[in-house]
């Protein structure tokens, strides 16, 4: 525990805020209030943000503007409604420094409340991990699976939900109870990988499922065999912006080893990068240009093989393999850094020798 962070007292109120857009105007307020350590009362608002929706935000607590169209503003029921409950005790919420208490004075100073007063503490203060850096590895959802608390990740990113669960973690923490950091995750993706192993797809699968679910991108993993032969399917999480996220740019490419024999299997091939590997995208785009292969962005009937990182692959290309398959067009899978580096170091004729 952070030596200047206070003690959780018997009475207090978990809150919890989400926000519409990068200016971070807030369109939803949970709270719980607790007294004596019991959770008494919870209370959620929807609230009408200044502005519109932003994409980004929507996706991760799938609030819309529809459901705030005719939501009062925090005008309406900041002084009658909220601030009473923030005036019941201390006032806690996780990862408030970075969200709650920084979002909650900014949005009330533009509705002209100067609310000097107002003071959140941080749960994340209490659960410090011994094997993360400060503040690493002690997310809302992981701080629950430390102390045993269950957690819908379904329910994460509605206000109530988390201010109810960041309740029960600052009460457990009043009690004295311990966190056990044994098989947690210690950050998002593998936490993602997680949790995300109820919601499994096979190739094949991909195009009906996205045709009768609007949302969930990122709640599900597949399951992609590479053609090496061996039918081993792999784990691969799907995000549904894959190529704009950022590679994991952790090391370089041996260009002295790659495979440029005039019959390497990759020379005169279509192929589609998709998702993170530990490699630049750029070096591997110029390693496999350099060994004589074409690099392209989209799938077509032209396409001879894709190569899928294990996390933040674009599930449109997913769906793009479907469809070229059902029309008879294989297109060759190599999944992973170890099948990467089989394929840049002279081992790739394993993934076209098999269809």
């Amino acid at each position: 525990m952070n030596s200047i962070t206070p003690k959780p007292s018997k009475n207090f109120v978990a809150i919890d805020v989400e926000y519409a857009n990068r200016e971070q105007e807030i369109c939803q307020i949970g709270l719980a209030v607790v007294q004596d350590l019991k959770i008494t009362t919870s209370r959620c608002w929807n609230i009408q943000p200044f502005s519109n929706y932003d994409e980004n935000y929507t996706r991760k607590h799938h609030m819309t503007e529809a459901d705030t169209v005719d939501a009062p503003t925090l005008d309406d029921l900041w002084v009658n409604e909220i601030r009473p409950y923030f005036l019941m005790g201390q006032l806690w919420a996780h990862n408030a420094k970075s969200v709650e208490q920084r979002v909650m004075r900014k949005n009330l100073e533009e509705i002209g409340y100067n609310e000097d007063w107002l003071e959140i503490l941080d749960s994340r203060d209490l659960y410090q991990r011994p094997d993360c850096k400060p503040n690493s590895g002690n997310g809302l959802q992981q701080c629950c699976m430390a102390l045993g608390v269950p957690f819908d990740e379904n329910e994460h990113h509605d206000a109530e939900y988390d201010a109810l669960k960041c309740a029960e973690i600052v009460i457990a923490y009043a009690k004295g109870q311990q966190p056990d950091w044994n098989n947690v995750p210690k950050n998002e993706a593998e936490l993602r990988k997680q949790s995300q192993v109820k919601h499994t797809l096979h190739l094949g699968e991909f195009e009906e499922y996205y045709a009768n679910n609007s949302s969930g991108e990122e709640n599900i993993i597949a399951f992609i065999s590479s053609t090496d032969g061996k039918n081993i399917e792999q784990a691969v999480d799907i995000y549904d912006k894959g190529d704009d996220i950022k590679e994991n740019n952790i090391a370089n490419i041996d260009f002295s080893q790659i495979d440029i024999r005039p019959d390497n299997p990759l020379k005169g091939k279509r192929v589609v990068l998709t998702g993170l590997f530990k490699f630049k995208r750029d070096d591997i785009k110029k390693a496999f240009e350099v060994m004589g292969a074409k690099v392209t962005e989209g799938i077509s009937g032209k396409t001879d093989a894709i190569i899928l990182g294990t996390h933040n692959v674009g599930y449109k290309k997913i769906i793009a393999i479907e469809q070229q398959e059902a029309k008879g067009h294989h297109i060759y899978r190599i999944v992973g850094d170890n099948d990467l580096n089989a394929l840049l170091y002279g081992e790739g004729q394993k993934f076209f020798n098999n269809k």
